[in-house]
């Protein structure tokens, strides 16, 4: 990486990225963060199973995760977009809720089985 001048670095961060960048190409961008992102979480499950040989440790795997979604946040930025609280807060539930009724339903399934 280049070594810049404070003056510099500080004209670096006052750029506005989605005003140099057409907006097709930061959605473009975007998706591809997202699926290099997709990628790291692959690889994070692999290494947890031990299955398909990664040289990577845990450690690292989760380190490039971070990076690959630090990547996604910033396109979104540049976008302008971020998360909804509402639909985390939804979503949270629904998730929670679906193990609630399947450990009930496997839970019930079990008793029947046992008596």
């Amino acid at each position: 990486m280049k070594h810049y001048t404070e003056e510099q670095k500080s004209i670096i961060r006052s750029i506005d990225i989605a005003k140099y960048t057409p907006k097709a190409a930061l959605y473009e961008q975007l998706a591809e963060e997202a699926s290099e992102l997709s990628q790291a979480a692959i690889k994070c499950a692999r290494c947890i199973r031990k299955e398909s040989y990664t040289s990577k440790t845990m450690e690292e795997c989760e380190q490039n995760l971070i990076e690959e979604l630090s990547d996604v946040k910033c396109c979104a930025d540049a976008l302008q977009i971020s998360h909804s609280d509402e639909i985390v807060k939804y979503k949270t539930f629904r998730w929670k809720q679906r193990i609630y009724e399947y450990s009930s339903a496997y839970n019930k399934l079990v008793n029947r089985i046992e008596v």
